[in-house]
């Protein structure tokens, strides 16, 4: 089980959000319609996995999107799920890096588990340094 829901969260969460977080397959598909907050419950599921250490489950979570505001509107929502649940972690971080000839800006949280959020643009090279790791990604782009 990925999370414990308690609080303020199990009253504003549906039986289907709360299977979400709770399922833990190495491929999850969730079609997307309107008003069903996929995007609140992914950036939920991200920030309490980041927040456990690697015994507790936890893991790095990268997501990806075609659009260059969706990342950073994606990390503002994993920040305000961070206050919610008390999650011990940095304030939204914007990192600049060299992939070859381009620059790639990378938004990201730091968690006290050593794990990190991260989101940014869609393209598959931008996360090939990250193998080595866990890997949860949340692509809108598949939706």
């Amino acid at each position: 089980m990925i999370c414990s829901i308690s609080g303020d969260l199990k009253g504003i969460l549906l039986p289907y959000q709360i299977q979400w977080l709770n399922d833990e397959s190495e491929v999850m598909v969730w079609e997307k319609f309107r008003r069903i907050e996929a995007s609140f419950v992914g950036a939920l599921k991200s920030v309490l996995l980041s927040a456990k250490t690697r015994a507790e489950g936890g893991m790095n979570n990268y997501y990806m999107s075609y659009n260059k505001d969706m990342p950073e509107q994606y990390i503002r929502d994993c920040a305000l799920r961070v206050k919610k649940v008390g999650a011990a972690a940095s304030e939204m971080e914007e990192i600049v890096v060299k992939d070859e000839d381009e620059y790639i800006l990378i938004y990201q949280i730091r968690f006290a588990s050593g794990h990190v959020i991260q989101a940014l643009p869609s393209e598959a090279r931008n996360i090939r340094s990250n193998r080595d790791h866990p890997l949860s990604g949340w692509s809108e782009e598949a939706l």
